[in-house]
């Protein structure tokens, strides 16, 4: 990922002129988190009880970074 992030944001941002890209974290997913926030990604909400998964609703951290 670390690989192909930059190219997906690059695209995102230069090719489509997105405004914001956005990303989902369930809590405690460390390396997803180290992940984003290397690459520009802030820390906007926790989503509580947002995704249903294993039986159970987890919370949800929403991460976005805004384009340069």
């Amino acid at each position: 990922m670390s690989e192909v992030l930059p190219a997906v944001l690059h695209h995102g941002f230069a090719t489509l002129g997105l405004r914001r890209i956005e990303a989902m974290v369930t809590p405690g997913n460390i390396p997803s988190v180290t992940l984003l926030e290397r690459h520009g990604f802030v820390r906007e909400a926790v989503l509580r009880d947002y995704a249903y998964w294993k039986g159970r609703y987890w919370d949800q951290w929403l991460y976005a970074r805004l384009a340069p």
